[in-house]
């Protein structure tokens, strides 16, 4: 799909440009890690240490376990708080 392509090109980006830190959507983490297990990336290619999580609550599904539990070296950072409810 259109949102899937645009969301893989994120993704190169992001490890091809050696990115360190996002500020990104719960909605968006989602299809971001599930897109760099697609790619079936090695993780320590990612650069990220980072990824920063606001703007609507954040559910931790399998697939957002699965790829923190691989990247360890990555820190989940939630802003989602009660004044945004």
């Amino acid at each position: 799909s259109y949102i899937r392509g645009l969301v893989s090109d994120y993704a190169k980006f992001i490890i091809q440009k050696g990115i360190n830190s996002i500020f990104i959507t719960a909605s968006l983490l989602e299809l971001l890690v599930t897109e760099i297990i697609n790619l079936n990336l090695e993780l320590p290619e990612i650069k990220l240490t980072e990824i920063f999580v606001a703007g609507e609550a954040m559910k931790i599904t399998p697939i957002i376990r699965e790829f923190f539990n691989k990247a360890h070296q990555i820190k989940l950072i939630n802003h989602y708080g009660p004044t945004e409810s």
